[in-house]
């Protein structure tokens, strides 16, 4: 492993700040979103927090709508809420109904969740080197990938109008990679998919190699994004998974190059850049 291929944790730098024991969100700022537990049964010991965020007229209609589930709220719903607030008030987003999927705690414990959660294969330690201490669990993707087919999605289903035709999700980096692995593994779940600046060097770029054997039966909407200053793997990955992609006829391909921006700096201006190509409004 390179020494600049630091496996893109997103909050690595949060370990430096002294003082930090949470970056959970201030509910009372965030527009139309509520916040729900949800214990899990699938993934062991864990309790989700979910910040769901409804349309501005969502009690106004009985519109049934798009579901995004988006990863990271625990860092990234404040993002999530002011990007979806402006993309409706300036009409640039079709209405959707965004879940994000976070919890309580600390963050080693965000370090610690998301590595297991977000890699589809265990690594022993030992094989990480340097890496290990920022991947202190792996292997956790078939689990949660169990709580959201099983446990959250029927969830949201059952107690709001989202369309089950039309579900969405949105990963960074870590995410990234679940959400690229999600594409290949259970293809029905998803119609939408925002797999940004994803750490596809994972377990020697596992992923794309099973995504060269990608079969799909219904159309798909797939956004694949990275930062212009990326480090060299995961550029060169992104690239790859881009040209296996635009060999499937059931993918509308959607791409995007967030200028000026690295992977960690780029990470607001991502997830308000592929809210906004996920769901660019229609032109009558």
């Amino acid at each position: 492993m390179k020494k600049r291929t630091s496996l893109f944790i997103i909050g690595v730098i949060l370990i430096l700040l002294p003082g930090v024991k949470t970056l959970g969100q201030d509910q009372a700022t965030l527009r139309n979103t509520r916040v729900i537990q949800l214990p899990s049964s699938h993934v062991k010991d864990m309790t989700y927090e979910l910040m769901i965020t409804l349309p501005p007229d969502y009690d106004r209609t009985d519109t049934k709508f798009p579901v995004l589930y988006y990863l990271d709220a625990w860092m990234t719903t404040g993002i999530m809420s002011d990007a979806y607030f402006i993309a409706s008030f300036t009409q640039a987003i079709e209405p959707v109904i965004l879940v994000g999927v976070s919890f309580k705690g600390d963050v080693p414990a965000f370090i610690f969740n998301r590595a297991r959660d977000y890699t589809p294969n265990h690594i022993p330690p030992e094989k990480l080197g340097e890496y290990a201490m920022m991947i202190p669990a792996s292997g956790g993707g078939p689990d949660f990938l169990e709580f959201i087919k099983l446990e959250l999605i029927p969830l949201i289903e059952k107690n709001y109008r989202a369309n089950p035709a039309d579900r969405g999700i949105m990963g960074y980096s870590l995410g990234g990679l679940f959400a690229a692995w999600l594409l290949h593994e259970d293809p029905s779940l998803f119609r939408r998919y925002a797999i940004c600046s994803p750490s596809l060097q994972w377990d020697n770029f596992s992923v794309l190699s099973d995504l060269e054997k990608l079969a799909l039966s219904d159309g798909k909407i797939v956004l694949v994004t990275s930062t212009e200053d990326e480090e060299k793997p995961i550029s060169m990955a992104v690239e790859k998974l881009i040209a296996l992609l635009t060999k499937v006829n059931e993918i509308e391909l959607r791409t995007l190059k967030v200028l000026g921006e690295g992977h960690h700096s780029g990470v607001p201006a991502t997830h308000m850049k592929a809210l906004t190509v996920l769901y660019q409004k229609q032109q009558p």
